[in-house]
């Protein structure tokens, strides 16, 4: 799910199962304002309309009890062939998550330009944890290498796995839409509460205007 701080609208990617039953409180990695966050789906749950009612035809008590056995035995089946398939999944996944700190070697980053000239370049991150909530912060760079002053399209931030597989990915908060010759702008990036044991290398990339 999606939130955002309600004083600078900062957007965060979290987990819902990250969010107590009852909410959690929050705190904006930009300006430090607190606010309230509840699950969606609790959310939701205060606004849907009541069903309607349906007349059901009575069930006689002698019948409703083997009935009820029979049900009960026949979910009790189903939930453990699901548990069983996960398990059997999980066990065969190609996935290999590397030790923990060893995401995002800089190494493994080479400075994207696209065909208009414009460069992302400087990047770095940082861990914020406060024991509660894990914060992966990224920072850059983009130049305009033009002579004439250039539109910027948005710049994304990809998480990969050890097999390149895509982890997560988000847009960056830029200030600015378009540079002037050699105007350098910066960008950020925030994950909120990542797979850091999984990650192993990101990239940071333009999104493909259509």
């Amino acid at each position: 799910m999606i939130v955002s701080c309600p004083a600078c609208q900062t957007r965060y990617s979290i987990k819902e199962q990250d969010l107590a039953p009852t909410g959690r409180t929050m705190q904006c990695a930009k300006c430090s304002h607190q606010w309230h966050e509840k699950p969606a789906h609790n959310q939701i749950a205060k606004t849907a309309p009541l069903a309607p009612k349906t007349t059901m035809p009575e069930i006689s008590t002698s019948r409703w009890y083997p009935l009820r056995g029979w049900l009960i035995l026949f979910a009790a089946a189903v939930i453990a062939l699901v548990v069983g398939i996960s398990v059997f999944l999980f066990s065969t996944s190609n996935t290999m998550p590397t030790a923990p700190g060893s995401y995002a070697p800089v190494d493994h980053y080479k400075p994207t330009t696209t065909p208009t000239g414009l460069v992302i370049s400087n990047i770095e991150r940082e861990v914020v944890d406060d024991g509660k909530v894990t914060l992966l912060i990224f920072t850059g760079e983009v130049t305009n290498t033009n002579s004439i002053t250039t539109p910027v399209p948005e710049i994304r931030l990809q998480l990969l796995d050890e097999k390149g597989v895509e982890l997560d990915f988000w847009p960056a908060d830029m200030d600015v839409t378009e540079l002037m010759p050699e105007e350098t702008a910066t960008w950020t990036v925030r994950f909120l509460n990542p797979p850091l044991d999984k990650i192993f290398e990101y990239r940071a990339f333009f999104r493909e205007l259509q």
